[in-house]
């Protein structure tokens, strides 16, 4: 459709964005599924819309699918048996704009080590973590998770590993004055997941469900089958956008009268603890869905899906059109195996993004030193009148060995600061403690490495910054030469920003706290770096109350406060401003 028709499909906000997205995932189920019932058919007996069907279902089949079954086997090894790793990752920017390289090579020098043990059967796992910013500059620390308890810790920090224990989230979460509205008590993914499995009695009553409704929407002219030179054979489906359109209502309408699958639906958005939907999907969300689509205009044109096969086994799934072009591909050599998957964005019929993924597998026959290795990558032809481009390529390599059993220290209060544990009030004050710590860790590693900009690691996201302008601007944003840089004000007003906004009086006296100590330093270091607070209505100017603690007799532990601060023409905070029922009487 055109992108203006997708405009005036009417929205409901949160609630239908996640329940279409469900649909959708739904319906590849679905389609999956009806690949797979026409697999039994051979070759020699079927015509070019079967073949295609057939190939296409090997994307999904178990025994002689797209995901080689040692693969799976893998995966389920992982998920079983103890085993040792080591492994790496890092990120590599390209780009021809010369105002960019030294941030470019400060990224691309940076890269994360790690090494450790795991036992998801018995829920623990360790790993021994290290930043490399250069040879000279690290941060080394350790994760640690044994049953419900997640630490980690780092000697620059503490002795102990901070800890959270995965159960009492919301009123942990409320302990630090967060909205806990849309936090489980206790996350568990895997098992809500669960809920959208089918039984093999209900899969083929899907697939009878839905059989009717393909064969009645895809015509047999609408399929081509051909023999290239490379010896593979293609099965291609040709469709116009506003048959896929049809072909989409048609499925829609027949999901209507799905109990099987709307009763999954509904269960994982009613029932979900950790993917939080408001209101569960119901029929009425997919007619409103399908009214959208059927008012909607489809623009001219057409996609293909090929299916490419060679000695009966799928190679190849290619989506071509004037705005998309998308491969899957899977290539195996004796004892490796490769997938990759490949999407272009054009315009014009030029090539405007390109977005990859790949993984390889080695080792996989024996199980043993498996070398597994997965790249995903964005380039983007960022300006078309100088041909400047950006690409983010990111690299992620694991050694797996299986061992017998491994050994990891349970996480306990002797060696943990549990976070759970904690009231309120000191919980704010150690968070508080903890985001100074790692700020003022971060400001003396980046000077001894000589960067400017913050941490090379906020450099690494290719979203907004897909073009060397764009890094450019950021890294000014920065710094600048004022009296105090850029990057010591940036540093500087973070420590304070956390207290932004609607505050428990618990948060807010963690602020004035934080601020007394700021200005206790300052009178002797700068006095530049004094902050005024202004407890708003009241008229105190007793210096204790306006740069000192005594405020803190004002503000009421469970009472709720605005915080708002103002700063001065470099940009640094040098005002906090409290409102609310402030308490007079001692």
């Amino acid at each position: 459709m055109k992108e203006k028709d997708l405009n005036s499909i009417p929205s409901k906000g949160t609630k239908v964005v996640r329940n279409i997205i469900i649909v959708v995932i739904i319906l590849i189920i679905i389609l999956a599924g009806i690949f797979a019932y026409l697999y039994f058919l051979t070759d020699a007996f079927k015509t070019s819309k079967q073949l295609f069907m057939k190939y296409a279902a090997q994307m999904v089949e178990q025994e002689n699918g797209f995901v080689e079954k040692n693969i799976e086997t893998y995966y389920q090894k992982k998920e079983e048996t103890p085993y040792e790793n080591n492994g790496t990752f890092y990120a590599t920017i390209s780009g021809n704009s010369t105002e960019t390289e030294d941030i470019i090579n400060t990224v691309n020098d940076f890269s994360i080590d790690f090494s450790g043990k795991t036992d998801k059967a018995n829920n623990k796992a360790e790993q021994n973590i290290t930043l490399h910013y250069s040879d000279n500059v690290t941060l080394p620390m350790i994760y640690r998770h044994t049953g419900d308890f997640y630490g980690i810790q780092t000697d620059d920090v503490s002795e102990k590993y901070v800890t959270i224990e995965n159960n009492n989230l919301k009123e942990l979460a409320e302990k630090l004055g967060m909205d806990s509205s849309d936090i489980p008590d206790k996350i568990e993914f895997s098992q809500e997941m669960q809920t959208l499995e089918y039984t093999p009695e209900e899969r083929e009553t899907v697939k009878e469900k839905y059989l009717n409704v393909l064969n009645t929407e895809l015509k047999e002219e609408q399929f081509q089958s051909q023999k290239n030179e490379d010896g593979t054979n293609q099965y291609t489906l040709t469709l116009q956008y506003s048959e896929f359109k049809n072909l989409i209502v048609a499925l829609l309408k027949e999901l209507q009268n799905d109990d099987i699958t709307l009763g999954k639906l509904e269960s994982f958005t009613k029932n979900g603890e950790t993917i939080q939907v408001t209101d569960p999907i119901d029929k009425n969300d997919i007619e409103n869905l399908i009214s959208s689509l059927e008012k909607s205009e489809a623009s001219e044109g057409q996609f293909t899906i090929s299916a490419i096969q060679k000695n009966s086994k799928l190679q190849n799934i290619k989506v071509e059109s004037d705005e998309l072009n998308l491969s899957i591909n899977k290539q195996e050599a004796e004892d490796s195996l490769d997938y990759n998957i490949e999407a272009s964005i054009l315009q014009n019929g030029e090539q405007q993004a390109r977005i990859f993924f790949t993984a390889n597998f080695s080792g996989i026959s024996t199980m043993q030193n498996v070398n597994e290795t997965y790249e995903f990558g964005i380039e983007s032809l960022s300006n078309s009148d100088t041909n400047e481009t950006m690409g983010y390529n990111y690299h992620f390599g694991n050694t797996i060995n299986f061992v017998d059993s491994i050994e990891v220290e349970e996480l306990t209060e002797d060696n943990s600061i549990i976070l759970n544990d904690y009231d309120a009030e000191p919980l704010q004050n150690f968070i508080t403690a903890l985001g100074q710590r790692i700020v003022d860790i971060n400001t003396d590693q980046m000077e001894q490495l000589g960067f400017q900009y913050g941490n090379p690691m906020i450099f690494m996201l290719p979203l907004p910054m897909l073009t060397g302008a764009m890094i450019t601007n950021q890294a000014q944003d920065v710094v600048q030469n004022n009296s105090m840089d850029e990057m010591e004000i940036t540093t500087f007003n973070n420590s304070f920003m956390v207290y932004e906004g609607n505050q428990r009086g618990t948060m807010v006296k963690a602020l004035i706290q934080q601020i007394n100590e700021q200005n206790i330093t300052s009178e002797t270091d700068s006095a530049d770096s004094m902050i005024e607070i202004e407890y708003e209505g009241m008229q105190n100017t007793d210096d204790q109350y306006v740069y000192g603690d005594a405020g803190l007799s004002y503000i009421m532990n469970n009472e709720q406060y605005e915080v708002n601060f103002e700063y001065n023409e470099n940009g640094r905070i040098n005002k906090a401003i409290i409102s609310g029922e402030f308490q007079t009487e001692q």
